[in-house]
């Protein structure tokens, strides 16, 4: 598990040196000021619509999310409103 704080309304966790496979994937999100509604997009794919970030202090893991990797690097991506990613669990098939 990597853990860090990313923020933003265009929030990007890449990680590098993935094995082309099938991975289980959940990202640890958290809400610091005002709720806000955000997507998530693992690979290109949408595996999160309109996800509702809660009032300030709450956190939830998001997922199981079965993601492809073909090109190394696993990436996800959120749209919307202003997302905090603090956690990323990837688990091999």
């Amino acid at each position: 598990m990597i853990r860090s704080s990313v923020y933003g309304t265009a929030a990007k966790v890449s990680l590098g040196a993935v094995p082309s496979g099938t991975y289980d994937v959940f990202l640890h999100v958290w809400e610091d000021n005002a709720t806000k509604t955000f997507d998530v997009r693992a690979e290109g794919v949408l595996v999160q619509d309109d996800y509702v970030s809660g009032a300030p202090g709450a956190w939830k893991r998001l997922g199981p999310w079965v993601v492809s990797v073909t090109d190394g690097t696993l990436d996800l991506v959120t749209s919307g409103g202003t997302a905090n990613l603090s956690g990323l669990e990837v688990y091999h098939h």
